[in-house]
């Protein structure tokens, strides 16, 4: 496959740049899910706990957030069980996500197989799970990529955001982890590409590639050029 690099990505500064729908049936998750992504950080140790993608706030409820793990400079995902998110399950990964670098990286969990995996670049990255849960709490909370209200703001670049209704194996996320997803499938719940700025100079709402509606809305977010090995072509998925 010719894969080729994208002029495009949206920049998350280092504060209040957020993208952000509103709670549906579609996201709410609560035995599988997975989440991927492709991101530069520009700073892992914002205060602490970059958000990159999540459902979980104290207003609405915890539910699901892959994101940075600033002082440790990973990745972790957690899923609560319960709103308060005093009953988790969680990983962090064994590698350490560099700033300045490409990665793609995605995770999923299981409340049932009480699992959860982190990959990295199509690898899978290893680590421990750490708590059990019953189920993945059915929040109301918005899903939101960058500023959130509860974690740390996170900085950089962000491109390719995918959130599935099942546990992906690791054959699954690298067979389209180079291609955009043309012909989207049932289990694909949410797809921002991250290229609502083509759509109009002073930006779009971010259209939802897998057919759920769920359109995300840009706030203090910029346009910019980032390299990312996406290829033109597209696939089914």
């Amino acid at each position: 496959m010719d894969v080729k690099s994208r002029l495009i990505a949206f920049d998350f500064p280092v504060t209040t740049g957020e993208l952000a729908v509103a709670d549906s049936a579609s996201l709410s998750m609560t035995d599988t899910l997975t989440i991927e992504y492709w991101l530069i950080t520009d700073v892992n140790t914002n205060g602490g706990q970059p958000n990159v993608v999540n459902k979980w706030h104290s207003g609405g409820g915890r539910s699901y957030a892959f994101h940075l793990q600033g002082a440790s400079n990973k990745t972790r995902m957690i899923v609560s069980e319960v709103a308060g998110g005093t009953t988790t399950m969680s990983r962090t990964s064994s590698t350490t996500i560099n700033t300045g670098e490409r990665n793609h990286l995605a995770a999923n969990a299981s409340a049932t197989a009480d699992t959860i995996s982190i990959f990295l670049n199509g690898v899978d990255d290893g680590g421990t799970t750490t708590g059990t849960v019953v189920s993945i709490y059915d929040s109301t909370t918005d899903v939101t990529a960058g500023s959130d209200g509860f974690f740390n703001d996170f900085d950089g670049q962000i491109e390719e955001i995918r959130i599935w209704n099942i546990a992906r194996t690791v054959d699954q996320i690298t067979e389209f982890m180079f291609k955009r997803i043309r012909a989207p499938s049932a289990e694909l719940v949410l797809y921002w590409r991250m290229d609502s700025a083509l759509s109009s100079s002073g930006g779009a709402p971010e259209t939802d590639y897998s057919n759920n509606g769920n359109n995300g809305t840009h706030a203090n977010t910029t346009f910019s050029a980032g390299l990312f090995p996406i290829a033109g072509g597209g696939a089914s998925g």
